[in-house]
């Protein structure tokens, strides 16, 4: 095991070859109660009683979040919200067929959320079983497409992606600006995100893709090893996309896509399974992993780690984070997470907290190949000892 100590500044990158693998890293220190990674604490947003299932399923930069409220007895709610955690019930696309008809009756779902408080989802309509919509405010619906239909993305200049049904022959993928849409289909037979210059990200049904409003173009990215299956199932404003591909076996790997280079990310154990959910501009990402078990994981860079371990040593015994939590670029992560010894999920943000000393893109050294430790936080003058 060899030692090295160097001066710091705030951020200090030590840089070169390192002969073998970083088995493991352990920094010493002397500044007490720093950290070795990011650490989160938990904001607890509003549960409306009525509801015996949330989800949550985007945040946006402004710490808003939506999701829909499921009712035991049937129907959904389109939820929203607020930064100060208070909630919002989103108004239906149809008023009830009776003023004695149950709620239960009526079904709607909130997908997405722009930074300008736009959403956008599905509402149960009077012909078709789900429309596609826009809640423009807290008050006002509007349908899209007037067809059996869902939206799952909305940018802040108002493109929206989804699916449609084709009477007879299945459901295929759309984007929609200015009152005009198109079909993806072919090649796209799947969307799965959309980022704010208007690019959208799925797969053909093996190989990931991405389209490009501007310029109607598709674009092939490629898999870990030629011919593998593979997804994009999120992009970023920079045009980052993060996803999964096979490589040698049938198990998924995270991967990130960048410049349209394919980049394969570390896994918490050799065996397991997992995909990128989200990712931002700050180079963080969430994920799942889904093999052996289903659990929340955070990278940043090519370090992983899971979610539930990041948590504030003071919340960590009490809250058990759920898979699929989604981030925005302030490295806010909103999703749901379980409170002991309550058994259901409640809606929460969890909060970056700077608790001292972070070391990033640990790296396993290989021929040839610069490897980079960068140190966040340190004291400046201070001292700081890396062993491996």
């Amino acid at each position: 095991m060899a030692q090295h100590s160097l001066r710091t500044n705030p951020l200090r990158r030590l840089g070169g070859r390192i002969a073998t693998a970083l088995a493991a890293v352990l920094l010493v220190f002397s500044d007490p109660g720093s950290a070795f990674a990011q650490r989160f604490g938990v904001v607890e947003y509003e549960y409306p009683q009525e509801y015996y299932i949330i989800e949550v399923n985007a945040i946006n930069n402004r710490a808003e979040m939506v999701g829909t409220g499921h009712r035991e007895r049937g129907g959904s709610t389109a939820l929203l919200w607020r930064a100060d955690g208070r909630v919002v019930e989103l108004p239906f696309l149809l008023p009830s067929p009776a003023p004695d008809a149950p709620r239960y009756r009526q079904s709607a779902q909130a997908h997405d959320i722009n930074d300008d408080g736009v959403i956008a989802g599905r509402a149960e309509g009077r012909i078709y079983p789900q429309y596609a919509v826009l809640w423009t405010d807290e008050h006002t619906i509007v349908d899209l497409l007037g067809r059996d239909s869902v939206a799952y993305d909305v940018s802040n200049s108002l493109v929206v992606t989804g699916i449609y049904g084709r009477s007879g022959f299945g459901i295929d993928p759309f984007v929609w600006e200015n009152g005009q849409w198109m079909g993806l289909y072919p090649p796209m037979i799947d969307v799965n995100d959309l980022n704010n210059l208007g690019q959208a990200v799925g797969e053909d049904g093996f190989s990931p893709v991405i389209f490009d409003q501007r310029s109607r173009q598709f674009t092939f990215l490629p898999a870990l090893r030629p011919s593998a299956w593979a997804s994009a199932t999120a992009i970023n404003d920079l045009g980052q996309v993060g996803g999964w591909s096979e490589k040698d076996t049938d198990l998924y790997h995270p991967v990130y896509w960048e410049n349209g280079r394919v980049r394969e990310l570390a896994r918490v154990r050799p065996d397991t399974m997992a995909s990128v959910v989200s990712l931002n501009t700050r180079g963080e990402m969430t994920g799942s992993t889904f093999y052996p078990e289903l659990r929340p994981v955070y990278y940043r860079n090519n370090f992983v780690m899971m979610l539930n371990d990041l948590l504030l040593d003071a919340v960590q015994g009490d809250w058990r984070v759920n898979v699929g939590p989604r981030l925005n670029d302030a490295g806010q992560i909103g999703g749901r997470a379980y409170h002991y010894p309550r058994e259901r999920a409640f809606p929460v943000r969890l909060d970056p907290v700077d608790t001292g000393l972070t070391l990033w893109s640990i790296e396993p050294s290989r021929p040839g190949v610069r490897n980079e430790i960068q140190i966040n936080h340190a004291t400046p003058g201070g001292r700081v000892s890396l062993l491996w």
